[in-house]
């Protein structure tokens, strides 16, 4: 039993001792001393090493540190700089300011957040040294530097301390007392005075407000001697303007005051403005030099350069001269000519290969261009031809339309250049004989197929339809629905006849619209439909030329001698129908231009009218046709149109 209450004893002992280890605080760290840098250090790095005492927890926790460092005594979260360091000691990692005072401490804390700060130390940062950036001017190793001159520099300093400067000069690559020009100078720049001819070195020494100096590299540069004499132009004299295309230039001697040796530059050119990176001759000892092979009629413009051994140099006057007027070539005139036939007129273009003069003149903005070149057209009824004969002066292009000639007549012609100078050159004359005048036959033909009778022209030996063919195969034929005949302004329905057709007042007036798919359906034996050939002759024939004719486009001024005046074309000239065609305006049956257009339309009805040819594009893709436009009297060749559209036909007689 005794022993009984000696355990219990015993415990309730050790539940009271461990019950009071659980109920006591938690205490705070000490302070952490501040070891280095000192208080009030100066001349510390940028990125200074901060050492302390570590602290001591009475409760044994571990110790971190917060160091915070900042131009104020006054901290706040922007300054701590590094936490939670488990050592005594932290380097900066981001440079701080130089020649600036900071602040600093070190706070302990214990692993249950109690803290401890450390007493406030400052140290200043050390002062930046200036830096020079450069010798600005003179530039190292420069020559020909003139004998007054301000030496510049650039220099700064971080600290943006004011600067001081000593100037040193030399003509040897070393340096002494007697070498100082200036001392304690504010400025970036120092005037001096130099000899001639002379190698100069020179530095700066920066020096800051609080004693930190540096010093620039040593640079050089030579001064300029004594320039040679100008050398004066004598020969050709300036202005001079019947200089012949070799010539010699002469110049007096120049003299040197140093007794240098002296040689010439030479330039020459068109240019007023001499460009001197090109010259003529270098290094030329002699004063005078021949030119050869000059143009003609030209301004040249020259100059000599002097030049001492020791490079000094000194200019002549620009002095000009011109050159005689060069003759051009002969023109070659051609003995090719087209004939055109204009208003029962008989016009000739001829043709000739351009004359070539070498001479140049400037445009109004001085620019060098080929010398213009014009030509005079002679034209006469026998080989001897004279001024009475001139047809045309100053004509610039390379052809010319001898207009209202007489038919089945033999003339002579021959081409004159001229340039601006009056120089002439003639060409051969040719000789050539113009065509019969052309007769255009009228008569009928009736269509064995359903007696319909057509007026018919004969142009040039070929028989054409004088209207346009109203012959109906078919209103839809039964082998292609393609293939479909109509009358302006009809709407083809399956249950359209023939008789539909001719009934309606179209088909009198403007004759049968096809498309290109039935266009092998419409000519009777002994006859077909137009060819683009055939179209070509008769477009020749109404005064195009052959090219025109060939042309894919659009050919003005030609259309109205096709166009009957006594039907209802809205003409913006007068229909004329010069050979009897009498074409009139049927519009045409085609496809909308745009989505908002119906698919297929009638349209055009007294603007224009268009025929199929039956002639494919070299991709045997479309048909040519030919539109004729009222208004703005053309004639148009293309094959841009689907063959579904409708146009008309004019036959054309086979030949025999």
């Amino acid at each position: 039993m005794k022993n009984y209450f000696k355990l219990a004893f015993i415990s309730l002992g050790l539940l009271c001792m461990f019950s009071c280890e659980d109920e006591k605080e938690n205490r705070i760290p000490e302070a952490a001393t501040l070891s280095a840098p000192e208080n009030a250090a100066i001349d510390q790095e940028t990125k200074p090493t901060l050492t302390w005492v570590k602290s001591i927890d009475p409760d044994n926790d571990i110790v971190t540190y917060d160091v915070y460092v900042s131009e104020t005594e006054e901290f706040v979260a922007e300054d701590l700089k590094g936490n939670n360091i488990d050592k005594n000691t932290f380097t900066l990692k981001t440079a701080l300011k130089s020649h600036t005072k900071y602040f600093w401490k070190v706070v302990a804390s214990d692993e249950d957040g109690a803290s401890a700060e450390s007493e406030v130390r400052y140290f200043t940062t050390k002062n930046s040294a200036p830096a020079i950036s450069g010798l600005e001017f003179p530039a190292n190793e420069a020559t020909d530097v003139e004998k007054s001159i301000s030496l510049k520099w650039t220099a700064a300093d971080a600290d943006g301390d004011v600067l001081k400067y000593t100037v040193y000069l030399s003509k040897e690559n070393s340096f002494a007392e007697a070498n100082v020009l200036a001392t304690d100078i504010s400025e970036s720049e120092f005037a001096v005075s130099l000899d001639g001819h002379t190698q100069y070195f020179w530095k700066i020494v920066a020096t800051d407000t609080e004693g930190a100096t540096i010093e620039s590299d040593v640079a050089s540069f030579t001064t300029s001697n004594t320039l040679p004499s100008k050398a004066e132009l004598t020969s050709p004299v300036n202005g001079f303007d019947q200089v012949s295309l070799s010539t010699k230039l002469v110049w007096s001697a120049a003299t040197d005051a140093d007794q240098d040796a002296v040689s010439y530059t030479v330039f020459y050119g068109t240019n007023e403005e001499i460009n001197e990176n090109y010259p003529y001759k270098k290094d030329f000892t002699e004063t005078e030099l021949t030119l050869s092979n000059l143009r003609g009629n030209t301004t040249y413009y020259w100059k000599v350069i002097a030049i001492d051994s020791e490079g000094g140099k000194t200019s002549s006057d620009v002095f000009s001269f011109i050159t005689i007027n060069t003759i051009p070539t002969a023109p070659v005139l051609s003995s090719e000519i087209d004939e055109l036939i204009v208003d029962d007129k008989l016009n000739v273009v001829i043709n000739w290969s351009a004359s070539i003069d070498p001479d140049k003149s400037r445009d109004s903005e001085g620019n060098l261009i080929p010398e213009p070149l014009v030509y005079d057209i002679y034209l006469s009824l026998d080989e001897t031809i004279d001024e009475s004969d001139l047809k045309q002066k100053d004509v610039s292009e390379l052809s010319f339309t001898l207009e209202g000639l007489e038919f089945a007549t033999k003339y002579f012609a021959k081409i004159v250049t001229r340039d601006p100078q009056s120089a002439k050159a003639e060409s051969e004359v040719i000789e050539f004989t113009t065509k019969e005048k052309p007769n255009v036959i009228e008569g009928t033909w009736t269509d064995v197929r359903d007696g319909k009778e057509y007026k018919t022209i004969t142009v040039a030996g070929k028989t054409w339809l004088a209207q346009n063919l109203a012959y109906i195969p078919y209103v839809i034929s039964s082998d292609d629905a393609n293939k479909i005949c109509s009358v302006y302004g009809f709407d083809v329905a399956e249950s359209t006849t023939v008789s539909d057709l001719k009934a309606d007042e179209n088909f009198n007036k403007y004759g049968v619209m096809y498309t290109a798919y039935a266009l092998d359906d419409l000519a009777p034996e002994g006859w077909h439909v137009s060819t683009d050939a055939d179209w070509k002759e008769i477009s020749v024939f109404a005064g195009m030329s052959q090219a025109q004719a060939d042309e894919i486009g659009k050919q003005y001024d030609y259309g109205s001698k096709f166009l009957d005046p006594n039907s209802d074309w809205f003409t913006g000239t007068e229909a004329t129908n010069d050979f009897l065609f009498s074409a009139v305006p049927g519009g045409y049956y085609s496809k909308g231009k745009y989505s908002w257009m119906p698919p297929f339309s009638y349209k055009g009805s007294t603007m224009y009218t268009y025929f199929w040819t039956n002639s494919t594009n070299i991709d045997n893709v479309s048909y040519f046709y030919r539109a004729f436009n009222g208004t703005s009297n053309y004639i148009e060749r293309n094959s841009n149109k689907q063959s579904v559209e409708r146009m008309y036909v004019r036959l054309v007689k086979d030949s025999e």
